[in-house]
């Protein structure tokens, strides 16, 4: 194949992974290679962030007297908490969000439990909302588990054929 008449190669994702093996390999074969970076995959949220998101929502839920869902803020340190913690820890850190939500409620609200519909129908909400959210990313870690080890299985054949 002349310079002229290089075929073109399309390389998603090439910022890691087998991705990035095969761009440099496209490349020494001649190929005109094009790369697509994910950078948001390379954001990392500290637990420390996850933590400290976890208190401002539990201070603003206990002590306004905001008749919102500030509860339901909660997801997002669910959703933080896929950067660093395994499949269980994204349940113990959702039960623990569940947990904040019930203790915010009763603390504000546990006077007169009985008469509080509205108050105890965003409570309710908020807590759907945690727990799909902490089912949903569940699901998501065992999948990007998955593709790990896929990931890995290619990795290997690609480098065994050199």
């Amino acid at each position: 194949m002349s310079t002229k008449e290089r075929e073109t190669a399309i390389v998603t994702g090439a910022s890691r992974g087998i991705e990035a093996a095969i761009a440099p390999r496209l490349a020494s074969d001649r190929f005109s290679v094009i790369m697509n970076f994910a950078f948001l995959n390379t954001l990392r949220f500290s637990r420390t962030a996850a933590a400290i998101i976890a208190a401002a929502v539990f201070l603003l839920d206990t002590l306004t007297s905001l008749d919102i869902a500030i509860a339901v803020l909660y997801v997002l340190v669910v959703l933080l908490s896929l950067n660093f913690a395994t499949q269980i820890g994204l349940v113990l850190i959702g039960a623990g969000c569940i947990g904040l939500t019930v203790l915010g409620f009763l603390i504000s609200h546990g006077e007169g439990l009985p008469a509080l519909e509205e108050s105890m129908g965003r409570c309710f909400v908020s807590l759907a909302a945690i727990g799909i959210t902490t089912f949903l990313a569940f699901r998501v870690k065992a999948a990007i588990g998955v593709l790990a080890e896929s990931e890995q299985r290619y990795r290997t054949i690609f480098l065994a054929t050199g």
